[in-house]
């Protein structure tokens, strides 16, 4: 759950990067998901970060035909029921000092194991689970845009920082925790701050 400043006549950038190297999407995606992001999030003061250029995870299932057949299932079905864990539920919105201010709660995909357990239904005593009906596997989704830096895959980095925290603190911090997670990156690996 994360609680950040809403006002449409601002557009406020609190602390922008980019990361490349000689690395594909993929790879680089997994540079900073693994040594990078939890850094960054662990901040007091750090909302939430909003990534750009990153090939996106694809959740793939191959579903049986026969075993549809045989539980008189529809594709349709287990599509819902996968998008009951994707779902995003936003609070009412709240007014304080003049501010709009919106709580999300986002429900994320969780490991394949525990989307193969979902349980679509009951069939008598016993529960069917979408392994039961398909083969789960994660992958990634087609490339929608891409940028380069000297011929690199680039990906942007923008952090939101938390309704009043200190500006000045939560920056220091946020550069500390990257400064230390850089030392840890392969050779080649680069981070240029854009915003800050």
């Amino acid at each position: 759950v994360s609680m950040t400043e809403r006002d449409d006549t601002r557009n406020d950038n609190f602390m922008t990067f980019d990361i490349s190297g000689p690395f594909d999407l993929t790879r680089l995606s997994e540079l900073f998901d693994d040594q990078i992001r939890d850094e960054i999030t662990s901040v007091d003061g750090v909302a939430d970060l909003y990534i750009y250029g990153e090939r996106e995870k694809s959740l793939n299932i191959k579903l049986k035909r026969e075993a549809m057949d045989l539980y008189g299932m529809i594709p349709d079905f287990v599509v819902r029921k996968i998008n009951e864990l994707t779902r995003i539920y936003e609070t009412p919105r709240a007014d304080w000092n003049n501010l709009e201010y919106t709580i999300t709660i986002a429900n994320s995909i969780p490991d394949i194991k525990e989307v193969e357990d979902i349980a679509l239904f009951q069939y008598g005593d016993q529960p069917i689970r979408i392994r039961d009906v398909g083969d789960v596997t994660m992958g990634q989704a087609r490339v929608r845009t891409m940028s380069r830096l000297n011929g690199n895959p680039t990906i942007r980095v923008r952090i939101e920082k938390e309704v009043g925290s200190s500006v000045v603190q939560t920056a220091r911090d946020v550069r500390e925790k990257v400064a230390a997670a850089l030392t840890t990156m392969p050779p080649g690996f680069r981070l240029d701050w854009d915003y800050d």
